[in-house]
């Protein structure tokens, strides 16, 4: 079972490729994705999910549905954009399908406040829809019938119990986020950087015990760099990294000076730490 399905919406699963209803949703941010649709078939349908909203001014990048034309060999060629496009099926016209997608693209938070959902990231697509309860699936999924995202090198599909009527684009915020799903996501986030640690200074993680071990110990580390001000990931990261590379060093009092000087920016006090520590600045 793909690492991320904690309920039974998720499944691996193949495109169904005979299928006339289906839809590709690319990123406008990471390919141009107006042009592929254009180079790979010959008269695609596609609508612009930023076109006629706030987001108009982004246009540019803007997320593009496209219902590829019968002849296309657009979902045979999937290597090619899967990993910056998700794809749908839907009995909805273009039209109806991108009005429900456009009131997607920002989602409430428990505050209130409203921010970007970035669900045709494959990756977080994912996620985001394992934390959905079956009827917040359903709402969230309007008229599509089944969402494929490319994850962990297979496809993944989520199918909701029900189907709802679509909304329109002006209702853009109409869901709201649970505080325990951020909470979820953040804790994710921290393993996920607990591993990416662990890769950049060469420790094996492996599952159980071993690996709650070697987290505990690389979060330890995490949280003395958060300490000194090292807060941002590339920050947090160079701090570790110096730190596996001179553990004796580190304890010295003219290290102990430079990385507590908070009268320096953290990536000056990182700079000279490691000037310091490959002998090219005297203390």
């Amino acid at each position: 079972m793909h690492p991320a399905m904690k309920n039974s919406h998720g499944r691996p699963t193949d495109i169904p490729l005979g299928q006339a209803k289906l839809y590709i949703l690319l990123d406008g941010a990471l390919m141009d994705a107006l042009r592929y649709a254009y180079s790979s078939d010959t008269s695609p349908e596609t609508e612009a999910l930023y076109r006629d909203t706030r987001h108009d001014a982004a246009l540019q990048i803007s997320p593009l549905l496209i219902k590829p034309s019968p002849e296309s060999d657009f979902l045979s060629q999937q290597h090619l954009w899967r990993k910056n496009g998700i794809v749908l099926r839907s009995e909805a016209s273009i039209a109806v399908l991108s009005q429900h997608l456009k009131s997607l693209i920002s989602v409430r938070l428990p505050s209130q406040q409203m921010a970007y959902c970035r669900f045709y990231s494959p990756e977080w697509l994912v996620r985001f829809l394992t934390s959905l309860s079956d009827d917040e699936l359903s709402a969230w999924s309007g008229p599509i019938q089944e969402w494929y995202a490319y994850s962990s090198q297979t496809w993944v599909g989520f199918q909701p119990s029900a189907n709802k009527g679509g909304r329109k684009a002006v209702d853009e915020g109409w869901f709201c986020l649970r505080r325990e799903q951020i909470v979820q996501w953040q804790a994710d986030e921290h393993q996920r950087f607990l591993r990416k640690a662990a890769a950049l200074l060469g420790r094996d993680v492996l599952s159980g015990s071993q690996e709650a071990d070697a987290l505990s110990d690389i979060a330890e580390s995490v949280n003395a760099a958060h300490s000194h001000g090292f807060i941002l990931e590339y920050q947090c990261l160079h701090y570790l990294e110096l730190t596996h590379k001179f553990p004796q060093a580190f304890n010295s009092p003219e290290f102990t000076k430079v990385i507590r000087d908070l009268s320096q920016s953290a990536d000056s006090r990182l700079q000279q730490a490691e000037l310091l520590l490959f002998g090219l600045q005297e203390a």
